[in-house]
């Protein structure tokens, strides 16, 4: 069921993110991420109606937080860095979200990962930027549910988010594109079905 507007906007004013263009990173802040890349951009990032928002734990959370801090005192408030959430709690931050970032470091191991919550952003109809290589690029562009960038490229993040700010349709398309994928190949029911239709084909001796 979809998340009631009212939570949406409640969470919005409880955050102060009225009128403001949301990137979010949501799960671990763990070193294998590079989720400093998010703090780099946020203090490359010129326009005033974006704002970088982290949600989570992990080795890495703390020195986002103190990133928040400089650039708090530098007179930038569009990096928030906020601790885990409840479990229930996390749809209305996706529901929040305009841009999802999935990230991960530029390491010939995650090749091979694929991020869950590269899969809730897909099933919360939110584009993605995607800083990860390998089978979740695949995934990704095969979907047409967002932009995949270089990892660690600050840069190239920034560019994504802003040709995604700039064109509400095309955030829309890769929403939907995102959620009918996730349906398709990832619901749990679909997965169920096929795997019967496969038990059933073995016990017929095919």
């Amino acid at each position: 069921a979809p998340v009631p507007p009212s939570d949406v906007d409640a969470l919005r004013s409880e955050l102060g993110l009225e009128g403001k263009f949301v990137v979010s990173y949501i799960g671990t802040v763990g070193m294998a991420h590079g989720i400093d890349v998010v703090a780099e951009a946020a203090a490359r990032c010129g326009d005033p109606d974006v704002t970088f928002l982290v949600v989570g734990a992990g080795a890495e959370w703390q020195k986002l937080r103190a990133a928040e801090a400089t650039a708090v005192d530098a007179g930038r408030d569009n990096l928030r860095v906020i601790e885990k959430q409840p479990r229930e709690r996390i749809r209305t931050f996706y529901a929040l979200t305009d841009v999802s970032l999935v990230l991960l470091r530029k390491r010939p191991t995650f090749r091979k990962v694929i991020p869950s919550k590269m899969l809730e952003s897909m099933a919360m109809r939110r584009p993605i930027v995607l800083g990860v290589e390998g089978q979740s690029r695949d995934i990704l562009e095969a979907a047409g549910a967002g932009i995949a960038v270089p990892p660690e490229d600050a840069d190239a993040l920034l560019d994504a988010v802003f040709r995604l700010k700039l064109d509400p349709a095309l955030r829309e398309r890769m929403g939907e594109a995102g959620a009918a994928h996730v349906q398709r190949h990832y619901d749990r029911q679909v997965i169920a079905r096929r795997y019967w239709a496969l038990l059933q084909q073995v016990a017929a001796g095919e």
